[in-house]
């Protein structure tokens, strides 16, 4: 489905040519001539852009831009104003008002297009990140995204050495904030160090044209490849006569491309808009990751849940079907657990579970995987290892729980406990759904046969013996 834009532009000829510009370019086109238009169209139509024409500042349009920004569905709807600006100080109203990028008339198309592309992908990403953090909260997984209250680090690259040194100060001045040079040849080695960058601003104003700025996009891409980088937010400062440099910057994922004519204050406002955007960006990264890993950890024991080992099995399945190496897993089973909550409480079970789990990490590889799958259930999967070197395993940490205490708190003795284990291989034809739920089934009969000879014993299962 094409992205629709919006143009609020008082100017029929102005509106007719740039609705054929943005159709020709395969996007749905909205043209409202008024203020009042344009909200009656959005009440109906949800707009994914809007291109507004801010020759004139009108109380008007300050207010349309304030509801803007103030609506929860439209606080993050991208702004592109045009106009004729008249000064530096009009480009800065123009963006404080809200709008994502203010564009002098005439506008060149290459430049126009690209920019547009660059804010749907960022509204896209935006969108993502929030419908994710929306859906984990609803499931109780993650509290609300918050910012990050800390100095952000900026990088800049490039440049001549005496011009980029007096930006590098001018923005130290006006930001309030250490702005770290990078050398240009060392700017992707030194951008791995710690702290990484929140945001790198590029110095292009050297370059005389396209053919002349591969460094340029060799350093816009590389950023935006390499993981360290990748989330930062990245700012070009372009030559003002080459339009084509500073749209094709935007295309290999450059935030904001700005012209060398523009003046401190626009600069750093664009910035702090960046710097504001990228903390809220992480925020909700991190709220997702976080919510993530609630879904699939058991909050008790810190190890995965079913949820979790199930897809695990199935990508260590198909693992063994590409290296002919067979996988095992066990089924673990605490003794008389519910003696011990019977008899000292939940409290003190809580306790017995993390233990148990502590001896799990200390004796499997880190390769090993250990879920809980049950109350006192757990489920372990152990890649490329035979049933032999499984049972070695599981002889181990079976013996390791039998010897240990086990504190439960409240001025109560250590207890002892043993566990029952089963085992069971995949063999070299264990490839379906089907396969892994027989698979665990195997284990569980293993299990079930040490129970009945007698608990904390360890048993294989009959097909892989």
């Amino acid at each position: 489905m094409s992205s629709r834009i919006l143009i609020i532009d008082s100017l029929p000829t102005n509106r007719i040519v740039l609705k054929v510009k943005l159709l020709s370019a395969q996007y749905d086109v909205l043209p409202c001539a008024t203020v009042t238009e344009a909200r009656h169209h959005m009440l109906e139509t949800p707009v994914d852009l809007i291109v507004l024409d801010l020759s004139q500042i009108t109380e008007e349009i300050k207010q349309f831009c304030k509801d803007l920004r103030s609506a929860p569905d439209t606080q993050a709807l991208p702004v592109i104003a045009i106009g004729n600006f008249h000064n530096a100080q009009h480009r800065v109203d123009a963006l404080r008002l809200g709008a994502d990028e203010a564009l002098a008339k005439p506008i060149a198309d290459s430049l126009l297009l690209a920019r547009i592309r660059s804010l749907l992908r960022a509204k896209d990403t935006d969108n993502e990140l929030k419908l994710r953090d929306d859906t984990s909260r609803a499931l109780g997984f993650s509290d609300t995204a918050s910012e990050f209250a800390r100095v952000p680090m900026i990088g800049m690259i490039g440049g001549n050495a005496p011009e980029s040194l007096a930006l590098s100060r001018s923005l130290n001045a006006a930001l309030s904030t250490k702005i770290r040079r990078l050398a240009s040849d060392r700017a992707l080695e030194e951008s791995r160090l710690a702290p990484a960058p929140d945001l790198f601003i590029i110095d292009a104003r050297d370059y005389s044209d396209l053919s002349d700025a591969s460094t340029l996009f060799r350093f816009v891409s590389d950023l935006r490849s390499r993981s360290e980088s990748r989330h930062a937010a990245q700012m070009v400062i372009a030559p003002s006569d080459q339009p084509d440099i500073a749209a094709m910057a935007l295309d290999l994922g450059a935030n904001d491309v700005v012209s060398e004519e523009v003046s401190i204050a626009e600069i750093a406002h664009r910035v702090k808009i960046l710097i504001a955007r990228k903390m809220r960006t992480d925020g909700l990264r991190d709220s997702v990751q976080t919510g993530l890993r609630a879904a699939v950890l058991d909050p008790l024991t810190g190890l995965y849940n079913r949820r979790y080992m199930v897809p695990h099995l199935t990508a260590l399945a198909e693992r063994c079907r590409k290296t002919d190496r067979e996988f095992t897993i066990m089924a673990v089973d605490i003794d008389h657990f519910k003696t011990v909550n019977d008899t000292y409480g939940h409290a003190a079970g809580d306790r017995v579970l993390q233990g148990i789990a502590e001896v799990f990490r200390d004796n499997l590889r880190a390769i090993d995987l250990v879920a809980r799958i049950g109350g006192e259930e757990f489920l372990i999967a152990l890649p490329e290892t035979s049933t032999q070197r499984a049972h070695a395993s599981a002889e181990r940490i079976r013996t390791m729980i039998d010897r240990s205490a086990f504190d439960i708190g409240a001025h109560q003795p250590p207890v002892h406990i043993t566990v029952s284990i089963g085992i069971a291989s995949s063999g070299l034809d264990c490839h379906s759904q089907d396969d892994i739920n027989a698979l665990i089934e195997r284990a569980d009969t293993a299990l079930y046969r040490s129970k009945t000879l007698g608990r904390n014993t360890v048993s294989i299962s009959q097909r892989a013996a």
